[in-house]
């Protein structure tokens, strides 16, 4: 057997943390991987032909505004796959570019794997069809997308949710936590909300600013409040700090692993996203966030129907269990109102991790996420010797 090739498109943070970890998975076994991932994928031995961030665009008007650059990058991706002819394709998220993609890949006879599929179940179900059509098998990271897409007749798949492979490694004694939290200048009496606007520069403009006026308004109140910001992986500090003017409250900006950086906080103000989820599943209170440009707004509501959330942990849980904020309901009296409840102790809050811990036991695996989704990939398609 000839080296194996497998494309792989991460275009998403998130996404290109669980190609990461395959490819780590994929290590010694020779295996060529290349596509659109991290600079962390690269490390790992990934040949990039572009990067999350370049690809880090979000909303209907973002789309349209970068459409040349990323249309040149498909047109890179599709001709490549064509002279290198890949066993495989593993396509993640970023449906509007995968799925012109896996037509195009199906046509070329490569198998394509749809990792993290698009949500379909909550907007543009249309996109169905060609799912149907272009993809041979789905792996999916909720239990209801699986019962949602078995019953369409496809090829599904659940192993769980990549992310919970982490949380087998966190250290969840007090101990533990204070000692991590005075290494940051914490101390026993500080309170610390998270700020965490999003991954995406447009998500950046969108609610960084909101988020710290809101952090002013809650410090005027409580001296006793830090405010910790973690930085995407795909953005600089520089970009942040370049944005945050004349800063009136303590605040600590950090990049590293994201889990470690929210374990620190005590509650969360966080765009909505995959990083709700990884707030969620380690068990920590927030308020969720999310502003579109107006006309996007007014576009999406013909698109989505019958959607009460938009929150994961709220939509993975079909109910409320946290509050989200949507468009113009995302004020710094709206969200100072969210925490300063948090503040007081309301009771509301300890229904709210009982109902977080059970999210995050659902979507754990024992046997490892990553470690699973390899071994069906490696058998299934023989990409071993």
């Amino acid at each position: 057997m000839k080296q194996p090739n497998v494309l792989i498109v991460s275009a998403e943070d998130s996404s290109a943390q669980y190609a990461q970890r395959l490819l780590s998975e994929w290590k010694a076994l020779g295996i060529n991987t290349w596509g659109i991932g991290s600079s962390e994928m690269v490390d790992r031995g990934f040949e990039a032909f572009a990067t999350t961030r370049e690809m880090a665009v979000v909303g209907l008007f973002e789309v349209i505004k970068h459409y040349s650059r990323l249309k040149k990058i498909w047109n890179l991706i599709r001709n490549e796959a064509k002279i290198r002819q890949p066993h495989l394709a593993i396509l993640m998220d970023y449906p509007d570019f995968n799925l012109p993609l896996a037509r195009e890949l199906k046509k070329m006879g490569i198998p394509v794997v749809y990792w993290i599929p698009p949500q379909v179940w909550a907007w543009r179900k249309s996109r169905l069809k060609k799912i149907k059509l272009y993809v041979d098998h789905l792996i999916c990271v909720f239990p209801f997308e699986y019962d949602f897409y078995k019953k369409e007749g496809l090829s599904v798949h659940y192993f769980g949710h990549p992310l919970s492979d982490d949380l087998f490694q966190i250290n969840e004694s007090t101990d533990a936590r204070t000692e991590n939290r005075q290494k940051f200048g914490i101390g026993n009496s500080n309170i610390v909300i998270g700020l965490m606007p999003g991954s995406r520069m447009s998500e950046i403009d969108q609610h960084l600013n909101v988020m710290l006026e809101t952090a002013a308004n809650l410090h005027i109140k409580h001296k006793n409040l830090l405010f910790l910001l973690p930085v995407a992986p795909s953005l600089y500090i520089e970009d942040i700090k370049s944005r945050l003017g004349d800063l009136t409250v303590p605040l600590i900006i950090q990049k590293r692993n994201p889990r470690d950086v929210i374990e620190l906080m005590d509650f969360v103000i966080v765009a909505s996203g995959t990083a709700t989820l990884l707030v969620a599943m380690l068990k920590k209170p927030m308020v969720i966030v999310y502003k579109f440009k107006g006309m996007t707004v007014f576009i999406l509501k013909f698109l989505v129907k019958g959607i009460k959330y938009f929150g994961l942990p709220n939509l993975i849980s079909r109910k409320k269990i946290v509050p989200e904020l949507f468009q113009e309901e995302v004020t710094k009296e709206q969200i100072s109102f969210q925490v300063e409840s948090f503040l007081s102790g309301d009771s509301y809050w300890r229904e709210v991790n009982e109902e977080l811990a059970q999210l995050s036991q659902s979507l754990k695996s024992d046997k490892g996420v990553v470690s699973q989704t390899s071994k069906f990939l490696l058998d299934f398609y023989k990409l071993t010797p």
